[in-house]
């Protein structure tokens, strides 16, 4: 994982903390079905962040190494679940996690894979996994559709955000999760998940993605129209920010 990668969400995390989605408790339940392994059951949450799937796995009784290399958002991770026993925190990347050989019965990996070295990370998932071992690719992906907010935002985000194209994740044909997964294949489940905002929370939704300007002209203009988009759209001063959770699952030995 690039330094860049790793220090891009330094002035993001109290946006990230309060404004992004979490995962559904199907999630957890799904990956716990996957494993069918006796308890307890080892997980490494690598690129854990803010800790918010590291939370579901906690409370469905996984024992967790939350693997972050961002010293911001381990910190918020580790008040998150200060209380919990069975997470231990981990300051690793994808690709060299610090952890020893055969240790975790599954890899979950949640909105974090496009940072990744693909290759060094699939050799570092395999060294640390148990045969049998199983990796989860997790995505909350929005739900642009023709005419919705959200997809008003894509298209300001195209206009106002130079990185954008550049450092989202674009898998329309589930291409790189194939070839991660190649040569065994995957399986794709998907769940529904959606947020209700108002603006300030849009706002803060908006300000936790990496790509978004904070400052300057373009901050002004995509904020501008993000305000007359939620207008349009908001319903007794809210609106309905929808994701497909993605995901991907399968077998890398």
């Amino acid at each position: 994982m690039s330094r860049d990668g790793v220090e891009r969400f330094n002035d993001r995390v109290a946006d990230y903390v309060r404004f992004r989605p979490g995962y559904p408790v199907g999630v957890a339940a799904l990956i716990t079905a996957e494993l069918a392994c006796p308890p307890p059951v080892d997980i490494v949450d690598v690129g854990a962040g803010t800790g918010k799937l590291t939370e579901r796995l906690v409370q469905a009784g996984q024992r967790v190494y939350a693997v972050e290399p961002n010293p911001f958002m381990r910190a918020e991770a580790e008040k998150l679940l200060s209380t919990r026993s069975g997470v231990t925190f981990i300051d690793g990347t994808a690709e060299a996690t610090g952890l020893p050989d055969e240790c975790a019965d599954g890899v979950t990996v949640a909105q974090a894979y496009h940072w990744f070295d693909a290759d060094a990370a699939r050799a570092e998932f395999r060294r640390i996994l148990r045969p049998g071992g199983l990796v989860f690719l997790i995505w909350n992906d929005r739900r642009a559709l023709p005419g919705s907010l959200l997809a008003e935002y894509d298209d300001l985000l195209r206009a106002h955000a130079p990185d954008y194209e550049a450092l989202e994740r674009r898998d329309g044909d589930n291409s790189r999760v194939a070839e991660f997964f190649a040569p065994h294949g995957f399986r794709e489940t998907c769940f529904d998940n959606h947020q209700r905002l108002d603006w300030e929370g849009l706002r803060g939704r908006a300000l936790s993605a990496s790509y978004v300007p904070r400052d300057g002209p373009l901050h002004e203009a995509f904020f501008a129209g993000l305000r007359q988009a939620f207008e349009h759209h908001e319903v007794k001063g809210r609106i309905d920010f929808s994701y497909d959770t993605r995901v991907f699952h399968g077998r890398l030995d």
